[in-house]
């Protein structure tokens, strides 16, 4: 079975409205991209009042400006019957900026997702690379990253990726979020490129597996019948 992609949405805000479907196995992200003197990262996020299963962060600081993001996570288990209700996060501090983008799917194995962050100082460059890891074949990634220069930039998926959409948190500050279903197992690198040259990017990651669905009449419903 593969994974299916359901929605998304997007705000410059720390609260999104995301209208989830009504598939099987879902998983919701929501992931947030923020900037202060000292920290971007957000402490805590909710989707219909229930917090987030996991998450993954990473910040970046350079010339006295922090940036970070956060991919927050949902399985099945914390999620409410289809419908539109509000994502909300609470930042470690007071931010400048922010950007959030949500993406659901359906299908997805229900166990602790694995998660994948890194980043760049080096400057100059017009793209980023993520090294991600999945463990299965027809496993999917969500990947974000985050671009910073002197102006906002176009960001392009490379490696295959499905583009969810780019935010600009502000004039300095571009995220974009996209997805991935891997064919087969083993590591990959994960490419956006840049417009224009960056001062210093920052991206993070996470990897879903399918679902296993056992049919009816399966050697486990024989087993469970005859003994």
């Amino acid at each position: 079975m593969s994974i299916v992609f359901d929605s998304s949405a997007n705000a410059n805000s720390l609260t999104v409205a995301h209208t989830i479907g009504n598939g099987s196995n879902r998983v919701l992200f929501a992931v947030y991209n923020g900037s202060s003197a000292s920290d971007g990262e957000m402490a805590s996020c909710t989707y219909n009042n229930v917090q987030a299963d996991g998450s993954k962060k990473i910040n970046t600081t350079q010339w006295g400006s922090t940036y970070g993001i956060t991919i927050f996570y949902w399985l099945e288990s914390s999620l409410p019957v289809a419908g539109t209700y509000n994502c909300v996060a609470v930042p470690n501090t007071t931010l400048w900026n922010q950007a959030v983008i949500t993406a659901s799917f359906s299908d997805v194995k229900q166990e602790a997702l694995v998660g994948f962050s890194a980043d760049s100082l080096s400057g100059n460059e017009k793209k980023s690379t993520l090294g991600v890891v999945s463990v299965e074949s027809n496993c999917c990634f969500i990947d974000s990253s985050g671009c910073y220069t002197g102006n906002t930039v176009t960001m392009t998926p490379d490696s295959g990726q499905i583009s969810l959409g780019t935010v600009n948190q502000d004039a300095y500050a571009s995220m974009s979020v996209g997805h991935k279903i891997k064919a087969s197992s083993g590591s990959e690198d994960l490419v956006w490129l840049f417009s224009d040259l960056e001062y210093f990017w920052n991206a993070v990651a996470y990897v879903m597996k399918p679902a296993v669905i056992v049919p009816a009449g399966s050697v486990r419903d024989m087993l469970a019948h005859n003994f």
